[in-house]
């Protein structure tokens, strides 16, 4: 007589590996490097050198940067009191142009006369840098603090132009971001951002109307 075996489930125990992966966890949170935030520093003037400069900012060396809504951009040159006639549309490089509208990046490189001056001091630097492979770490930080000296004080000097950025309610922080990286493309060593006031407000909101 055949005798009925008896059927066994087979089951998988887990428990253990309850165990395991709080030791992985564990593991990787102590190993791990946590990603640093990314932002960008920006140095802002105090009201006292804002005062201090104030003369200075108001001359023929002056353009300022008005950033609207819908991603548009304007600049004028000059004094505030003659932007209604000296106002005029550009557009972001990123943008796609309209008419016959310039570029910011155009008009930034026009009006800065070290422009060509601090290229050239780059290019010097960059060849002296790749001269220099192989060498001492103090030689290569002497090279760039060489370089530094001298590109900045190229970008800074007498005639260079002092730029004023005025965003308005409706702009964008994409649109402060990609002026910002108009400045370091275009070799401008003297810009500030600050609020916009009613009188550029006014202006701008003419131009608008008849443009």
């Amino acid at each position: 007589m055949k005798t009925k075996q008896k059927k066994m489930n087979a089951r998988v125990d887990f428990t253990p590996m309850v165990d395991m992966m709080m030791l992985l966890v564990t593991f990787f949170m102590l190993c791990t490097t946590l990603a640093k935030p990314q932002t960008m520093e920006i140095a802002m003037p105090t009201n006292k050198t804002e005062e201090k400069n104030r003369s200075q900012v108001d001359t023929k060396e002056a353009v300022t940067i008005l950033l609207d809504e819908n991603d548009r951009v304007f600049y004028y040159k000059g004094k505030p009191a003659d932007a209604a006639q000296n106002i005029h549309e550009v557009y972001f490089l990123s943008g796609k142009p309209s008419g016959d509208l310039k570029s910011l990046h155009e008009v930034l490189k026009k009006a800065n006369p070290a422009y060509e001056k601090a290229e050239k001091i780059r290019k010097d630097y960059e060849a002296r840098l790749n001269a220099s492979v192989g060498s001492a770490k103090g030689a290569r930080e002497a090279i760039q603090a060489e370089f530094e000296e001298k590109f900045n004080e190229a970008k800074s000097e007498k005639g260079t132009p002092q730029v004023i950025i005025k965003p308005t309610d409706g702009s964008t922080y994409d649109n402060l971001i990609e002026t910002l990286d108009e400045m370091t493309l275009c070799n401008i060593g003297k810009y500030v951002i600050v609020p916009i006031d009613d009188a550029d407000k006014a202006t701008l909101d003419n131009y608008k109307k008849n443009p």
